[in-house]
C-alpha cells in the first residue's frame, strides 16, 4: 500500500472490496440469503400477531379514539359477528323445525293455525332477544334511588366498591358524605333514559374519591342548571381526587338558572386528575359562566390537570369564560386534549371574547406554560381562536402546540397530540389518543419487533465477523508498508454499511408485504413515514452489530474463533433485552450496552408500544399481578417523541463509532502477530 493521504487510501480500499464483493458470487448469495430466510422465518411466526387488523373509525367520524374506545370497540365488532352468526344458526333451525311441523301435520287447517302460533312465538322470543341484547350493552335506569346501597364492596374495609347499576350511580350522588371520599368502578354502560340527573358532589360536599369508568359509556342524561356546579360530577376536589375513563353521550344541559360552572364530566375540577374521558353527542344551551365540554372550571393549588380528553359536543352558551374543553382554568392546565364539536357565543359580542376551542380564559402564566398539546378542528370552529384571552396568552400558544388543524390533519395525527416534547419526566399516561394506523395488539407487536431486532443483530454479525481475521495476513504486510489503520477500518465500514443498507432494504420489505392489511402505525414520530423510521432503526442497529462484529474479527485470529462468537453475541443480546423478562435494577445496566433494548426501544417508540401496553392493561387489568408491574408499566425508552427517538438513534451511532475505535486500536497489534 503506498503512502497515500487518509482519504485517498480509504477510497482505494473501498473500490477493492467492493471488487472483491461483487466477484465473490457465493458471499454475495450468501450476504443475500441470509437475512431473507431470516425474515422469512420471522413473518411465519410472528407477524400474524402483530399489530391488530384495520379497523375503520366510523364511530366517531374518523376523529382519534381513546384507546379504551377502540378496545371496546373491536369487541364490540367481534360480538356482533357472533351474535349474527348465532342468529343465522337459529333461523336456519326454526326453518328446519318449520318444515317438519309441516311435514308431520295432515290438517292444512290445524298446520296454518300451529304456524301462525309458532311465528307469534317467535316474534316474541326475537323481541325478547333484542331487549336481551340491550339490557346487556345498557343498563337502563327505572328512575329509582335504591334507599340502601346495593354497591358490591371489594375490600372488608368498604373503601372501593363496584357499580353495577344506575341507581347505584344516583345513590352516590344522594347519599353524599363518605360515600363521596370511595374508590368506585364502573361495571357496565349505563342508559339514564331521558331523566334528569343528580349531580355527584356539590360545592359545600365535593367528591373527593375516585370514579375508574373502566371504558363505559353514560348516556342519555339530563342536568339542569341552578345548582352551583353542574355535570356528572358536580365538584371534585382533593389532590387523590380522580375521575378516569368514561364516556358522555346524548346528554343535555339545560338553562334552568344561572350555575357557576357547567361540564359534561365535571363541573368544577378543583386539586384533581380527570382523565381519558370524552363528550360528544350531547348538547350544552345555558346563560351560565364558566362552561366546558369536558369541565366547567379547573382550580386548586395541588396537581389539577384535565388530560388525554377529547369533546364533540355541540355548545351554545350566553355568557363568558366558555371553552370546547374547559371553560375556566383559574390554576392547573389540560394537556393532549381536543376539541372538534361546535362553539356559538349567543348575546353581547363582547362575551365571545372569552371564547376558546380549548379554554375560554386561562387567568395565569403557570396554567398557560403547563397547558400542552391541545388541538382544535380549525374547520368547525372558525370564530374563535384555542384560547379566549389570546392576547395574553399569544407567547404560550403556537410554542405549546394550543392550536388548531385542519379536519384531515386532525383525523389522522392523533399520535401529535399525545406526543410528550415537554416534561417527559412527570409521572403521566404518555397518548390514549389512537386511530386507524395504529395497533392494539401488545403481546404480539413486541414478540415481532423483538424478533425483527433479533434478526437485524444476527444479519450484521454475520457480515463481518471474519471480516478482519480472514485477511490478517494481507493487513499484517500492508499494515508494515505504510498502510493507515483509520482508512482502513472506514473502508470496511463503508462497504459494510452500504451492504446493511441493503440488506435492510429487502428485509423491510419482506416484512411490509406480510403485514399489508394490517393496521400499522399511519405516521413516524420523528419522519412522516412508519416505514421509513422502522427502516432506519433497522440499519442502524444492523450496522452496530457490523460494527461489534469487527471489533470481535480484530481481536481473534482466525475464522472458526470468529464463528463460536456468532452465537454467543446473540444469545447476550436475547437475555439483556428487557423484553422477555424482569432484569432487575442491577442488571439494568449491564443491558444498557445492549444494541438490543435500544434497537427494541426505537421500534417501539415508532409502533407506539406503550400505547399497546395501556390498552391491554385496560382490557385485563390482571396481567400486572401475573407479570409484575417491571413487565407491565410504561416504559420511558418506548416514549413515542421525537426527542426520544433521536436519542436512541445516537445511541446506536455511538456504538458504531466506539467499537470502529477500539478495532483500530487493537490492530496496532498485528505487526507483533506470530503467525
Amino acid at each position: 500500500m503506498k503512502k497515500n493521504g487518509f482519504f485517498k487510501q480509504a477510497g482505494v480500499l473501498i473500490s477493492r472490496y467492493l471488487k472483491i464483493f461483487f466477484n465473490d458470487k457465493q458471499n454475495l448469495i450468501l450476504t443475500i440469503a441470509i437475512p431473507v430466510l431470516t425474515i422469512i422465518v420471522v413473518t411465519l411466526v410472528a407477524s400474524g400477531d402483530m399489530f391488530c387488523n384495520s379497523v375503520d373509525n366510523y364511530e366517531n367520524e374518523g376523529y382519534p379514539l381513546l384507546s379504551w374506545e377502540l378496545v371496546e370497540y373491536e369487541a364490540s365488532v367481534e360480538d356482533e359477528d357472533e351474535d349474527s352468526e348465532e342468529k343465522d344458526d337459529k333461523d336456519s333451525e326454526d326453518e328446519d323445525e318449520d318444515d317438519k311441523d309441516s311435514d308431520d301435520n295432515k290438517d292444512d287447517k290445524d298446520s296454518d293455525d300451529d304456524k301462525d302460533d309458532k311465528d307469534s312465538d317467535d316474534d316474541k322470543d326475537d323481541k325478547d332477544s333484542d331487549d336481551d341484547d340491550d339490557d346487556e350493552n345498557f343498563k337502563v335506569w327505572d328512575g329509582v334511588i335504591p334507599q340502601q346501597p346495593q354497591l358490591v364492596p371489594l375490600d372488608e374495609e368498604g373503601e372501593e366498591y363496584y357499580v353495577n347499576s344506575p341507581g347505584d350511580l344516583q345513590f352516590i350522588a344522594y347519599a353524599k358524605g363518605e360515600w363521596l371520599e370511595k374508590t368506585y368502578y364502573l361495571n357496565c354502560n349505563i342508559d339514564m333514559d331521558g331523566n334528569t340527573i343528580m349531580p355527584i358532589g356539590t360545592k359545600n360536599d365535593p367528591f373527593k374519591g375516585k370514579f375508574e369508568g373502566n371504558g363505559h359509556i353514560i348516556r342519555n342524561f339530563v342536568l339542569e342548571t341552578g345548582e352551583d356546579y353542574v355535570g356528572l360530577f358536580g365538584k371534585v376536589k382533593g389532590k387523590d381526587a380522580e375521575i378516569r375513563n368514561i364516556g358522555i353521550e346524548d346528554a343535555d344541559i339545560k338553562d334552568e338558572g344561572k350555575s357557576k360552572a357547567v361540564g359534561f364530566v365535571a363541573g368544577c375540577l378543583e386539586s384533581g386528575i380527570i382523565e381519558s374521558c370524552y363528550s360528544k353527542d350531547s348538547t350544552i344551551d345555558t346563560k351560565s359562566d364558566n362552561v366546558g365540554g369536558i369541565v366547567g372550571v379547573v382550580e386548586g393549588k395541588e396537581e389539577t390537570v384535565v388530560r388525554n380528553c377529547y369533546s364533540r359536543a355541540e355548545i351554545t352558551v350566553d355568557g363568558k369564560n366558555v371553552g370546547g374543553i374547559a371553560g375556566l382554568v383559574s390554576e392547573g392546565s389540560i394537556k393532549y386534549t381536543y376539541f372538534a364539536g361546535s362553539l356559538v357565543a349567543e348575546g353581547k359580542e363582547k362575551n365571545s371574547e372569552s371564547f376558546g376551542a380549548v379554554a375560554g380564559f386561562i387567568e395565569n402564566e403557570e396554567s398557560f406554560k403547563n397547558t400542552i398539546k391541545c388541538v382544535y378542528d380549525k374547520d368547525l370552529i372558525k370564530d374563535f381562536s384555542a384560547v379566549g384571552n389570546k392576547e395574553d396568552g399569544k407567547r404560550y400558544l403556537e410554542d405549546n402546540d394550543i392550536v388548531g388543524w385542519e379536519t384531515d390533519h386532525l383525523k389522522e395525527n392523533s399520535s401529535l397530540i399525545r406526543s410528550l416534547e415537554k416534561n417527559v419526566e412527570e409521572d403521566e399516561v404518555n397518548g390514549n389518543f389512537k386511530n386507524d394506523g395504529e395497533l392494539a395488539n401488545f403481546s404480539g407487536t413486541q414478540t415481532g419487533l423483538f424478533m425483527l431486532v433479533c434478526v437485524a443483530i444476527f444479519v450484521g454479525i454475520c457480515n463481518s465477523v471474519q471480516e478482519i481475521c480472514k485477511e490478517r495476513n494481507i493487513l499484517k504486510r500492508e499494515y508494515m508498508t505504510n498502510l493507515r489503520l483509520s482508512s482502513y477500518i472506514i473502508s470496511k465500514l463503508v462497504v459494510q454499511g452500504m451492504v446493511c443498507a441493503v440488506q435492510m432494504l429487502v428485509v423491510m420489505l419482506i416484512f411490509f408485504l406480510s403485514v399489508k392489511g394490517k393496521a400499522y402505525p399511519s405516521s413516524g414520530v420523528l419522519i412522516g413515514s412508519a416505514m421509513i423510521e422502522m427502516y432506519i432503526t433497522m440499519f442502524l442497529v444492523t450496522f452496530a452489530a457490523d460494527a461489534i462484529a469487527l471489533l470481535i474479527s480484530s481481536i481473534v485470529k482466525n475464522s472458526s474463533t470468529a464463528n463460536t462468537f456468532i452465537p454467543i453475541v446473540l444469545i447476550v443480546q436475547i437475555v439483556f433485552s428487557g423484553v422477555l423478562f424482569d432484569l432487575g435494577d442491577a442488571m439494568e445496566a449491564v443491558a444498557a450496552i445492549m444494541i438490543s433494548k435500544w434497537g427494541i426501544g426505537a421500534l417501539a417508540a415508532t409502533c407506539h408500544l406503550n400505547e399497546a401496553r395501556m390498552s391491554m392493561m385496560l382490557e385485563n387489568p390482571e396481567m400486572a399481578l401475573q407479570m409484575g408491574d417491571e413487565m407491565t408499566r410504561i416504559k420511558d425508552l418506548f416514549v413515542s417523541t421525537p426527542g426520544n427517538l433521536v436519542m436512541i438513534w445516537g445511541v446506536l451511532l455511538a456504538f458504531v463509532f466506539v467499537c470502529s475505535i477500539m478495532s483500530g486500536i487493537l490492530l496496532t497489534r498485528v505487526k507483533k502477530d506470530k503467525r
